[in-house]
């Protein structure tokens, strides 16, 4: 015979899995009132302590808001806010910081085709700028800077047009070590057959889609060996 463990729920869970349910099941939108926390007490028969701390966790969720003389309004919430209140906390394990470095790569490869079709002269040109700094402050040489590393490809995320992805980008920023994962990730350079931030900008400005798909894979190749070998070493 085969059972399935009892869930271990307080009465706070339960109500606010219910109140859940209910905003799925009512088809709710943003903007729409729910009752007042006495009456939902009383229809899911908990106490008003109860159900003042389940709406309270909808609230720090970024579901509900109080709303003078409207009382509690649904709203749409900011889904990385959770992630921007920890990320720069010693809380995120060896482990899940490089699975955040694995997204950021996964994201970046995928985000390629919308970056070269929503490409503008005036974005093209301050990724120009970027590359100058870069080759002034190098002196030619192959090591780029951590900090410049980070204002490529940020600008790649800003190509991209998508807001979400560019929050995720920002958040994620202070979050690695970067002087370090750079000065490890230069070994993988070493083959030869890197493609340069210099090479990913003349193509962005003559070159075809499916070349600039092949330089981001190119580029971002010695990334994705380095978070493999930690994989290994793990």
């Amino acid at each position: 015979m085969k059972l399935t463990p009892v869930a271990k729920m307080t009465l706070v869970d339960m109500a606010e899995g219910k109140v859940r349910e209910a905003i799925v099941e009512s088809g709710m939108k943003v903007g729409d009132v729910l009752p007042g926390e006495l009456e939902l007490a009383e229809r899911l028969g908990v106490s008003r302590n109860v159900m003042r701390e389940a709406l309270s966790r909808l609230r720090m969720l970024g579901v509900l808001e109080s709303r003078k003389r409207r009382g509690m309004v649904l709203k749409e919430p900011d889904l990385l806010d959770g992630l921007a209140k920890v990320i720069d906390l010693p809380v995120i394990s060896k482990p899940v910081k490089q699975d955040l470095f694995e997204l950021r790569l996964i994201i970046e490869l995928g985000m390629a085709e919308l970056v070269f079709d929503r490409k503008t002269d005036e974005v093209v040109a301050e990724l120009e700028e970027i590359v100058a700094e870069e080759e002034k402050e190098s002196g030619g040489g192959a090591v780029v800077a951590p900090e410049v590393e980070v204002d490529f490809h940020t600008q790649l995320f800003k190509m991209a047009g998508n807001g979400t992805l560019m929050r995720f980008q920002s958040l994620l920023g202070p979050f690695f070590d970067w002087k370090k994962q750079e000065g490890e990730i230069a070994k993988f350079h070493e083959s030869g057959d890197g493609v340069t931030h210099r090479d990913i900008v003349e193509i962005l400005k003559e070159g075809t889609k499916a070349e600039f798909l092949e330089a981001m894979q190119r580029h971002l190749r010695p990334h994705v060996e380095w978070i493999n070998q930690k994989r290994c070493e793990s």
